[in-house]
C-alpha cells in the first residue's frame, strides 16, 4: 500500500513539473513565435465546412494577449484571455505545491479533475464558447463570406458533385 501512495505522488510531481516547464514554453512561444500571422488555418472544421468552429480565433488570441494587446485579443475571442490567466495559476499552484514540499501529489490532479467535473464551471464556460460562436457566425454570414467559404470547403466540394 505505501508503494502506491508513492506511485501516485511521483505521478502528482511530474504532473507539476510538467506545468512548471511546459506553461512558460508555451506562453513564450506564443509571444516570439509568429503563429497569429499563419498563412493557413489548422482548424479541421474550418477546413471541412468553411465555417468558424467554437474555437477559432483562441490561438491568435493568446498570441495576442502575450504581446500585451489585450483588446484586440479580446474581439479575436474572449476565451484567448481566459486560457493564458487559467494556465498562469496553474502555474503559479504548481510551483507553490512544489515549493512547500507537499506529500499530498496525487490528490493536485484529481482536485483539478474534480473541479471540473462538476459541471456549473464548465456549462458555464460551454455557454460563453457557444454564444460567442453563434455572434461569430451570424457576423459571418452577414459579411457573405459564408456561403462562398462553404462552397470552396471539402464538404461544400463533395456536395456539389452530388
Amino acid at each position: 500500500m505505501a508503494y502506491g501512495h508513492r506511485a501516485e505522488a511521483d505521478t502528482g510531481t511530474a504532473a507539476r513539473m510538467l506545468i512548471l516547464l511546459g506553461v512558460p514554453l508555451a506562453l513564450l512561444g506564443a509571444r516570439f513565435i509568429a503563429l497569429d500571422h499563419l498563412p493557413l488555418t489548422l482548424c479541421t472544421f474550418r477546413l471541412a465546412t468553411g465555417l468558424p468552429c467554437p474555437g477559432c480565433g483562441v490561438t491568435r488570441a493568446v498570441c495576442l494577449v502575450t504581446r500585451g494587446y489585450w483588446i484586440d485579443s479580446l474581439h479575436r475571442h474572449p476565451a484567448g484571455l481566459a486560457v493564458v490567466v487559467l494556465a498562469a495559476w496553474y502555474w503559479l499552484h504548481a510551483a507553490l505545491a512544489l515549493l512547500s514540499g507537499s506529500r499530498d501529489s496525487a490528490a493536485y490532479g484529481e482536485k483539478t479533475v474534480r473541479r471540473l467535473s462538476r459541471g456549473h464551471e464548465l456549462a458555464l464556460y460551454s455557454l460563453g464558447l457557444l454564444t460567442f460562436w453563434a455572434w461569430n457566425l451570424l457576423q459571418f454570414a452577414r459579411s457573405g463570406e459564408a456561403l462562398m467559404s462553404f462552397r470552396s470547403s471539402v464538404l461544400g466540394r463533395i456536395l456539389a458533385v452530388l
